[in-house]
C-alpha cells in the first residue's frame, strides 16, 4: 500500500461521503469536497463536523471544498456518494474529472446502465476510469452545521467491481487511497450481487417505515418479525435467480437461533430509539426514487423465480402507493 499523501475528490457530502472524509483526513490524504451553496459554506466556515452517535464523540476535519468541477486538477481517485438519483444527474460531471478510478458509493438499482453511461462518457470527454461500485456502512443526515453518523466501529466498506474480481493493478490504486484510513476494506468479487442482496434487507425496512406513516415507532412486534422474515425469504429468492449472497452469510440472522433473536433486538432498538429516524428515516425520506425503482426491479427478477415470498408481499401491500408517497414528501417539504 501507498505511504504518500493522495488527493481525493468526493462528490456528496451526506453520511458516507463525510464518514469516508474523515477517516482519509485522518490518515493525511487531502481530501476535497464538489458542493455548492449553503453546504459549502458551512465546510468553509466550521469544516466537516460529525457526531459519532454510537462512539459518542465529535470530531471536526478540514477538508478544501470547490464550487464546480475544474478538468484541468489531477485527483488520484473520485468517490460519488450521492443518492443513487443526484448520482445518476451527475455522471456527465463525473466521466469529467481527471482521475483514474471512480468509486461509486451507495445504492444503485440499475447498476449496469448506471456503468454503462458512465464508461460511454469518460469515452467522449478522453478520461478514462477504471470505475468501481462500494458501500460505505455508515448512515445518518445533515443536520444543519453537523452530520449525525452511525457506524459500527471501523466503519466497513464493501467494494469491487460490479461483476468479475477486480485487477490487481485497479485493487492497488484502491488501496492505495484507502489503505491506511482505518476503514474496514471488504473486497467483493460480484458487486451486483452484493447490491442486490442490500435490497433484500431495505425494502422489508421502508415497508414498514412507510406503512407505520413513517413513524417506526408505531411499528408492532409482528411487523418487525414479519419484516426480518421477509428479508430471509428475499435472501432466498436471490439465491433462486442464481446470484449468491454478499457478503458471505449475510442471511444467517434471518433464521432461528442465537443470531435471529440478536435481530429482533436489534430491530426494536431502531423501531424504539432516535437511531430509527437517523438510520432508516433519514434513508427513506431522502431516496424515495432509488426505493421505488429498486422495488420495481427486484420485484422483476424474483417473479421470474416463481418462489413465494409471502411475508415479503404481506409487508409491500400494507406500504402505501408510490404516488402518495411522493405526494407526502412534497408536502412536507412545502
Amino acid at each position: 500500500m501507498g505511504n504518500t499523501q493522495k488527493k481525493i475528490l468526493i462528490v456528496g457530502d451526506g453520511a458516507a461521503g463525510s464518514c469516508l472524509a474523515h477517516f482519509m483526513i485522518k490518515a493525511g490524504h487531502s481530501v476535497t469536497f464538489l458542493t455548492q451553496g449553503k453546504r459549502r459554506n458551512i465546510l468553509m466556515k466550521n469544516g466537516l463536523i460529525i457526531r459519532h452517535r454510537l462512539q459518542h464523540k465529535r470530531t471536526v476535519d478540514k477538508p478544501q471544498t470547490v464550487g464546480k468541477a475544474d478538468g484541468g486538477e489531477r485527483f488520484d481517485a473520485v468517490f460519488a456518494a450521492q443518492t443513487f438519483d443526484r448520482r445518476r444527474e451527475d455522471l456527465e460531471l463525473i466521466s469529467g474529472i481527471d482521475a483514474p478510478i471512480a468509486v461509486l458509493t451507495g445504492s444503485d438499482p440499475e447498476p449496469e446502465k448506471t456503468l454503462k453511461s458512465l464508461t460511454d462518457l469518460c469515452k467522449e470527454n478522453g478520461k478514462s476510469k477504471q470505475v468501481l461500485f462500494a458501500d460505505a456502512a455508515a448512515v445518518g443526515k445533515n443536520e444543519g452545521r453537523a452530520v449525525s453518523l452511525v457506524r459500527a466501529g471501523r466503519c466497513r466498506v464493501y467494494i469491487g467491481q460490479l461483476s468479475g474480481r477486480v485487477p490487481k493493478e485497479v485493487r492497488r490504486m484502491a488501496e492505495d487511497v484507502l489503505g491506511g484510513t482505518g476503514l474496514s476494506i471488504k473486497w467483493q468479487d460480484r458487486m451486483e450481487d452484493y447490491l442486490l442482496c442490500k435490497a433484500c434487507t431495505m425494502l422489508p425496512l421502508a415497508y414498514v417505515y412507510f406503512a407505520c406513516g413513517g413513524d417506526l415507532k408505531k411499528s408492532t412486534a409482528m411487523q418487525r418479525r414479519q419484516m426480518i422474515s421477509a428479508m430471509g425469504e428475499a435472501f432466498d429468492t436471490v439465491k433462486a435467480m442464481g446470484r449468491r449472497v454478499l457478503p458471505k452469510k449475510r442471511d444467517r440472522w434471518t433464521r432461528p437461533g442465537p443470531l435471529y433473536t440478536m435481530a429482533c433486538l436489534v430491530m426494536f432498538v431502531l423501531a424504539k430509539s432516535s437511531l430509527g429516524e437517523l438510520t432508516v428515516g433519514a434513508y427513506c425520506k431522502s431516496s424515495l426514487k432509488e426505493i421505488e425503482l429498486t422495488d420495481r426491479r427486484f420485484m422483476e427478477l424474483a417473479a421470474g423465480t416463481g418462489r413465494p415470498m409471502p411475508n415479503f408481499e404481506m409487508l409491500k401491500k400494507q406500504t402505501p402507493a408510490y404516488a402518495k408517497l411522493y405526494s407526502l414528501a412534497e408536502g412536507q417539504e412545502e
